[in-house]
């Protein structure tokens, strides 16, 4: 028994001493995460289905011949297509149906079948279609022995791009569609991202990730109007005989452990140490078109302005937090004539709820516009850190190919309250652009800091005093700083590292 102890013990420590060695050794990737992070979220464990044809645990059941309860007619009326044993039938110029859920990114999977009996040719032989979010067809027909334009094949993105390869079977056997499609992103009636497609027909490749260059149509060029995020599946009636039976459908989008800080629309979740009474944020509003966190929206350029901090209710110690940012065109007074500057605030210990006593104790993601190299002095360069508070501290980490030398060393007070580590690499995209910025914060071990996809800097040893001892800084709020310059802030997704 005692040797069983003996051999239990010693792989536990190998298992400990792996992980340890492995969070030592690994670097960061882009996304946040070490390579090889036993602190990585664990994918859900879902059953599959019993053939790649069967529905997984985790998908959407549109349709599986028990009834038609999941769709509805365009027309606002009964559904007039036939029910029949496992499949449904188009009863022609009855009517498109339409899901009655709406969808975005998305699995799906669905099986159809052309009539027996050859009848017509080209486009009107067995013709449907598979219209994702109501818009962007995925062309069925008959194309066994069935010459037809290109882009209207069965696998075709309508209108726009033709199949790899004619992967059609003979007439009245069931066939199968899979498809991936990612919806396209807007802001406002701006375009920020098309729509993509994967679809494999009947087990075979025919569309890979290809983007669509907007809704399908006949015979006109695709222009993209602003939609909603997720729309209604619809299955079209063209007017001829086609099968179709188990249908169904996987979500797809922003991790499950992924949570939103901002709702686009209301201040939930945050308070501003001046204000936050009766309603009021200070220089911090809501930016509804952009569905942003607004500073200085409506002031006069140049005007003389109030700082801010906008914080979080609650506290955190160990995440990932990834969000968006970008300059407006107005400086306020006493920095006017300077570069511009904002940033966000970690590990705020100070109680802020009390009211407005300069910036609080905290670790600071710098956003400015000075270029990386600009010496020290007003230098606000996206991607430095400030160390705010006598009692604070924290180091350049080992790698220091982020830090620039050339300003100055670390740990050297800019004034009795700021400390500086600043980075070589920070470099944002053009005024007017959103920028992509990432913090992952360890406790107090480490924080690695990244703008537009790229490592800029990176800190270690983060440590404050607390009567009279030296203790890691590991937890605290988050914040947004209002200093004088017009910036947005939106779009904030946090994931919460367990440990």
């Amino acid at each position: 028994m005692k040797h069983l102890r003996l051999k239990t013990l010693l792989f536990i420590l190998m298992v400990v001493a792996e992980v340890s060695a492995q969070k030592k050794i690994t670097p960061v990737m882009e996304d946040g995460w070490h390579v090889h992070d036993y602190e990585r979220t664990i994918p859900t464990k879902i059953e599959a289905g019993k053939t790649n044809a069967h529905a997984p645990s985790d998908a959407t059941v549109l349709f599986n011949g028990e009834g038609l309860q999941e769709w509805e007619s365009i027309r606002g009326k009964e559904i007039q297509w036939t029910l029949k044993k496992d499949y449904m039938e188009i009863i022609p110029k009855t009517g498109t149906i339409q899901t009655k859920k709406a969808f975005g990114d998305m699995q799906l999977h669905v099986e159809w079948a052309t009539p027996c009996k050859i009848e017509g040719k080209a486009q009107k032989r067995g013709n449907s279609g598979i219209f994702i979010m109501g818009r962007y067809e995925i062309q069925v027909l008959d194309t066994w022995e069935n010459p037809t334009y290109a882009d209207g094949m069965a696998g075709a993105v309508y209108g726009q791009n033709p199949p790899m390869v004619n992967a059609g079977k003979k007439p009245g056997e069931w066939q199968s569609y899979d498809i991936i499609f990612t919806a396209p992103r807007f802001e406002g009636d701006k375009l920020v991202s098309p729509a993509y497609v994967t679809v494999f027909h009947n087990g075979v490749l025919v569309q890979n990730h290809t983007e669509l260059e907007g809704p399908t149509s006949h015979r006109k060029l695709a222009v993209y109007k602003t939609h909603a995020e997720k729309l209604p599946l619809k299955l079209q009636d063209h007017g001829q005989v086609v099968r179709y039976r188990n249908i169904w459908v996987r979500e797809l989008g922003a991790p499950k452990d992924e949570i939103s800080l901002f709702d686009g629309k209301t201040f939930k979740g945050w308070n501003s140490a001046r204000n936050s009474k009766n309603g009021n944020y200070g220089p911090f509003s809501i930016n509804e078109a952009e569905k942003a966190i607004h500073v200085y929206q409506g002031e006069e350029n140049g005007s003389k302005q109030e700082t801010d901090l906008l914080y979080t209710d609650v506290a955190y110690s160990n995440y990932i937090l990834k969000f968006e940012y970008k300059w407006g065109e107005k400086k306020f007074k006493p920095r006017h004539e300077a570069d511009r500057d904002a940033g966000l605030l970690f590990h705020v210990t100070e109680d802020v709820t009390k009211g407005w006593k300069g910036w609080p104790n905290s670790i600071e993601y710098q956003m400015g516009d000075s270029e990386p190299y600009k010496k020290v002095g007003k230098r606000w360069c996206t991607g430095d850190a400030w160390v705010i508070g006598l009692d604070h501290t924290a180091d350049i980490a080992h790698t220091a190919k982020y830090y620039d030398t050339s300003v100055a060393p670390t740990k050297v007070g800019v004034d009795k309250n700021f400390q500086g580590i600043w980075t070589a690499l920070g470099k944002e995209k053009p005024l007017g652009e959103w920028n992509e910025a990432m913090i992952k914060v360890e406790g107090g071990k480490h924080a690695y800091f990244f703008l537009n996809g790229k490592q800029v800097n990176e800190l270690s040893n983060i440590q404050t005093k607390i009567d009279g001892k030296i203790v890691p800084l590991s937890t605290g709020r988050i914040g947004l700083q209002a200093e004088w310059s017009e910036v947005l802030y939106r779009n904030f997704r946090l994931i919460e590292i367990k440990k």
